[in-house]
């Protein structure tokens, strides 16, 4: 239980200023999390306060107050992260790139790459992973099976 805790990314694109992890409380305080890293942000996702997520220029685990970066490969722009739990994450973005966490290792999908597109959010409700983007004009959906 988060207890209405809320975590948002605050990030400026088009300059290196504007890098933030917002921590929004059940009483509407807004405070920072120390971030690091320096990367972009682009996502978050956590299940307990002290398990947390990120995604942007790279991908971060925050354990123990500290950022641990993961390496999935290729590594491009990543603009969602979500998960089921910490053994089950997905991670879209840039150039179509999919990567799976399976509580060990980072899987790259590499079926489900686009040539000229980049998918723009995945979540998971069921056991069901859903990806959307879009590959030149066209939008693109990508559906697990369960």
């Amino acid at each position: 239980d988060n207890n209405g805790l809320v975590l948002c990314t605050a990030t400026d694109l088009f300059t290196n200023n504007e890098r933030k992890l917002l921590r929004i409380k059940n009483d509407l305080s807004v405070d920072t999390i120390g971030w690091q890293p320096n990367e972009i942000l682009m996502s978050v996702w956590f299940n307990t306060p002290n398990k947390i997520i990120t995604a942007g220029g790279g991908i971060f685990f925050r354990v123990n107050e500290q950022w641990i970066e993961q390496i999935p490969l290729p590594l491009y722009l990543i603009k969602r992260i979500r998960a089921a739990e910490l053994n089950d994450i997905w991670a879209v973005g840039g150039f179509g790139v999919v990567n799976w966490y399976n509580g060990l290792n980072w899987v790259q999908i590499q079926q489900l790459e686009l040539q000229g597109g980049n998918y723009n959010s995945v979540d998971i409700k069921n056991n069901r992973v859903c990806i959307v983007g879009y590959n030149g004009i066209k939008a693109v959906i990508a559906l697990s099976n369960n």
